[in-house]
């Protein structure tokens, strides 16, 4: 069992199809493209970049809108993935470890939610996540969402490989140096269509800065995560007064000193002050 102080703030996206203009959750950021269009499979989502290169256009996907910036959207091509949100089988064949059961393979636009829901009934979870989980899952990670918990990297240090489109409909695989992937085995083509090349590149400083590139380093179509095993998380609420929050050995002392927080034998992976005047 993990165990957190924690709290949850839930907000909701409102971002959608919206005839030929899309703005993001909160309404702060509204762009009307030259192309809105949701690709249905990796066969359109190459056919749009393709288009977009021949013609000059500048191509963007964003997610759920999760967002109050522009550093997603385009006035030329914007794609939504609300239709690429499909759990994708592995080609364990291709892996070094062919064993490994905590690999999960998924479109780049399944919500966290759903991805949630799927990993449950596999009895797997994520290691972390944020407050929200009504984002894609490429949109949290390439924006570095980055959970809770000092144990823990943000949601995208969960990722080990990831399938992107880049100019001309080129489609690469990008791991670090030491992959999942095993390239004596790896046979150039994509799981789904085998009439679909895939160019594999294993470096440490690509794969670092397509994780979180906020979609700038082409249009991702499913990345491939390592998962935890399926756990519980303790969430405990103290009420105390402010006296007793900074007395020494108190919660603030203990804090600023690097001292446990707590007296049981297992520390809070997360912990927050909530202070009332």
């Amino acid at each position: 069992m993990k165990k957190l102080f924690m709290y949850t703030l839930l907000t909701f996206s409102l971002s959608s199809l919206n005839g030929c203009y899309w703005e993001n959750f909160s309404k702060t950021e509204r762009v009307e493209p030259l192309r809105l269009t949701a690709p249905n499979s990796i066969e359109t989502l190459i056919d749009e970049v393709k288009s977009a290169t021949q013609n000059g256009h500048r191509i963007r996907m964003t997610g759920s809108g999760h967002s109050h910036s522009d550093v997603a959207i385009t006035e030329d091509i914007l794609l939504r993935p609300i239709q690429l949100i499909a759990v994708l089988e592995i080609d364990r064949q291709r892996l070094n470890n062919p064993e490994e059961d905590q690999l999960v393979r998924v479109d780049s636009g399944i919500t966290v939610r759903k991805l949630d829901t799927y990993l449950d009934s596999q009895g797997l979870a994520l290691p972390n996540m944020g407050g929200y989980d009504g984002q894609t899952i490429v949109g949290a990670t390439a924006t570095g969402t980055h959970g809770s918990g000092l144990a823990h990297g943000p949601m995208a240090s969960q990722i080990v490989s990831l399938q992107i489109v880049v100019d001309d409909g080129r489609v690469l695989q990008i791991e670090p140096n030491k992959g999942i992937t095993n390239p004596d085995k790896f046979p150039g083509v994509l799981e789904e269509n085998t009439g679909i090349d895939v160019e594999l590149i294993q470096n440490d400083s690509l794969f670092n800065a397509t994780k979180i590139s906020i979609g700038s380093m082409g249009i991702v179509y499913s990345v491939v995560l390592k998962t935890d095993r399926k756990f519980w998380l303790e969430e405990i609420r103290t009420l105390s007064t402010w006296e007793e929050v900074k007395a020494p050995d108190g919660f603030l002392d203990r804090l600023i000193n690097g001292l446990p927080l707590d007296d049981g034998d297992v520390q809070p992976e997360y912990y927050e002050l909530q202070y009332n005047p």
